[in-house]
């Protein structure tokens, strides 16, 4: 060899020192034919650099002047193609994949004899080789780094050349690569953004899908605006190349970033999901994604003096105090003040080549309420409950067939939920005698209508219910309803029992009518009652 570090685009000067059809693994590949002829596939000029040499690294010969023999327009575009790969396989390691990196040691060895083909055409062998049709089917593929190495430039090259072959490939989407749409609901978009994946010999060593899922609608409410779900997913059966691989594929995506979402709704008014699990299957040939999620449930504040959903932004004077006070309550140190914190929230999306589809599996939400801070006039913060829980229609129908009755607030009417109708709700379990709790659900609608409603033990009517406190003391009232009354500047709620008999030995006590209201003082319940005696007359 008459040069060390030798860079050009012509192939034709290339091969006055190597051909790169003598290189078997590079001709004769079982997973990808390569196009390295001298017109590019990209807007990068394609790169031949050979290098025989150990005194210098080629990143240190690029800041040496005359290390490098080629035109000045060659070892400037060989600069320019160091200084991106290098920002690139530094982005991926952050997201702990090393292997670009390592991919690149090429460039920072000394000791490295070889041949470097840069940004080279190439096409999987195998379409299912890097993924499912679904999700690849429409990309393009170049490869900016083939490695060809070691070489002995000490001696004469044989023929054929045994080298190596390493390097990474890039695929995106072509320009007419459909974006996967629920065209019926429009409940999510799902757009490829790019592949990357790494490859030594036959061997495909790790592949790379970034994709982005844009939900259209959640809770039944279209999404006012949004940010997408970024995954980026591990493909699993990369390395196979046998047909019968076809069919058991799977990417193992993760949730790279934290999606919110806002809805033009009365009641919700955002969605923010910090965390996600993935998990991608195929089935039976259709491909699932499963999307486990975790984050806050943000709500309005119904109106100034009732505020039953309790969670989300606050902009109140007094919520920095109730921030401080709800605070020394909870066991966790990362209270969400801007919302009640929830996990588990399924969502499962079918992809091509069957018709997409969005299924959101609400009964597995649980709420968290220890990591959350409700807001200083919410019905959570002044009056004491047991249990905190999500209920919906997914759980057998409207509220009313779950055993609920729905109750006048002061800005809600008692209206119920119609047959058939989507419908979101908070339970809180309030205990209104020891042993016997009354279950308060507030619910939102998708036309922005909210909804409450109480259950009892010993339900037996719409306006009647029984509160078996003890075997030989009983409860029974006609009507229960909540309201809020303002003492001193101080809001409080109340809980109202009206039309309430006692029964002590199966003696009804008193003989007239009696209304009972509770108060949340001091966090617990106080009694206060108003009977009637002589049907006339009120005493309390």
């Amino acid at each position: 060899m008459e040069v060390t570090l030798f860079v050009t685009r012509s192939l034709s000067d290339l091969k006055a020192y190597l051909d790169p059809a003598d290189v078997v693994r590079l001709k004769n590949n079982a997973l990808f034919s390569f196009d390295y002829a001298e017109t590019p596939t990209s807007r990068t000029p394609r790169l031949y650099v050979l290098k025989s040499g150990h005194a210098t690294s080629i990143s240190t010969a690029l800041e040496t002047t005359g290390a490098i023999t080629g035109t000045d327009a060659d070892i400037a575009a060989l600069r320019t193609f160091f200084v991106k790969e290098t920002t690139f396989a530094a982005e991926r390691a952050k997201e702990g994949d090393t292997s670009f990196e390592q991919a690149l040691t090429c460039f920072s060895s000394a000791i490295y004899t070889g041949l470097l083909i840069l940004c080279a055409g190439i096409m999987p062998l195998n379409p299912t080789l890097l993924g499912p049709s679904s999700l690849v089917g429409a990309f393009t593929f170049l490869a900016p780094l083939v490695n060809i190495a070691p070489i002995d430039f000490s001696k004469a090259l044989p023929d054929p050349i045994q080298a190596h072959v390493s390097g990474y490939v890039i695929g995106t989407p072509g320009k007419d690569a459909p974006v996967v749409t629920d065209a019926a609901l429009a409940n999510f978009t799902l757009e490829t953004v790019r592949l990357a994946a790494a490859y030594i010999d036959d061997d495909v060593t790790l592949a790379l899908l970034t994709c982005r899922v844009a939900l259209r609608h959640l809770f039944s409410l279209p999404v006012y605006t949004g940010t997408p779900f970024v995954l980026v997913g591990a493909y699993t059966a990369m390395a196979s190349t046998s047909a019968s691989a076809a069919g058991i594929e799977a990417y193992r995506f993760r949730v790279v970033n934290t999606v919110r979402l806002a809805f033009a709704n009365r009641c919700l008014r955002s969605v923010t999901i910090e965390r996600a699990t993935s998990t991608f299957t195929l089935e039976s040939g259709i491909a699932h994604l499963r999307l486990s999620c975790a984050g806050s449930l943000a709500f309005a504040a119904l109106n100034e003096s009732f505020d039953p959903l309790s969670f989300g932004l606050d902009t109140s004077s007094q919520q920095n105090k109730n921030e401080t006070t709800v605070a020394r309550c909870r066991s966790t140190s990362s209270a969400q003040a801007n919302g009640l914190a929830f996990t588990g929230l399924d969502l499962v999306l079918t992809l091509p080549p069957e018709t997409p589809a969005l299924d959101a599996n609400y009964r597995s939400l649980v709420l968290d309420e220890h990591a959350s801070i409700p807001r200083a006039s919410s019905f959570a913060t002044h009056v004491p409950h047991q249990d905190l829980w999500f209920l919906s229609d997914q759980d057998g129908g409207t509220p009313e067939e779950l055993g609920f009755r729905s109750m006048a607030t002061p800005a809600i009417g008692a209206v119920p939920v119609s047959k058939g109708a989507h419908w979101y709700g908070l339970v809180f379990a309030v205990e209104l005698v020891a042993g016997s709790n009354a279950e308060f659900l507030f619910a939102f609608q998708p036309d922005g209508v909210p909804y409450c409603g109480v259950r009892l033990a010993g339900a037996v009517g719409a306006m009647k219910a029984m509160l078996p406190a003890t075997s030989l003391f009983g409860l029974r009232f006609r009507e229960l309803s909540v309201g809020t009354f303002s003492q001193n500047g101080d809001l409080t709620y109340r809980i109202i029992l009206r039309g309430l008999k006692a029964t002590v030995l199966g003696m009804q006590l008193p003989e007239g009518a009696c209304d009972i209201v509770l108060v949340a003082r001091g966090g617990v319940l106080g009694w206060y009652a108003v009977y009637d005696v002589s049907g006339k007359e009120k005493h309390t």
